[in-house]
């Protein structure tokens, strides 16, 4: 069996950003609690705190996340699928502000409505627009 094609990692740029937004939050909490006495401190240390940890774990996380080749595709949460076992589908959603947010969607072939995964393709090092070219080309046979 030969190795994935493609092998996609978290993107460093991604997990910075969110370190940087995270500990802004957790700062701006701090502060709203010590000197102003205001509740809304107190969650903008739970977020703040929440963002981080999670910048913590994607960074610690080592190897790729997402492997896609002709054999099928692998991540961390499912392990290996084979292509007739599993749709993987590019899904766009729109957030309050107008903005688009791309997700890599993994579903089951025979139950399309039971999802396998869903990540971010933000926080992948992959270009989104090249993201279904690699998919289509190894779905081929």
């Amino acid at each position: 069996m030969e190795p994935y094609k493609y092998e996609f990692h978290y993107s460093r740029s991604s997990i910075f950003a969110d370190l940087v937004l995270g500990a802004f939050v957790l700062f701006i909490g701090i502060v709203l609690c010590f000197w102003s006495k205001i509740w809304v401190g107190v969650l903008c240390v739970l977020v703040g705190g929440f963002g981080v940890w999670r910048v913590i774990l994607r960074g610690l996380a080592s190897g790729p996340q997402l492997k896609i080749g002709q054999q099928g595709l692998w991540t961390v949460s499912t392990g290996a699928l084979k292509w007739s076992e599993a749709i993987v589908k590019i899904e766009h959603e729109l957030t309050s502000k107008g903005m688009s947010i791309a997700y890599v969607v993994l579903r089951k072939r025979k139950m399309q409505n039971q999802e396998l995964a869903r990540f971010r393709v933000d926080d992948l090092d992959v270009d989104p627009k090249s993201l279904p070219f690699h998919i289509r080309e190894c779905m081929r046979k």
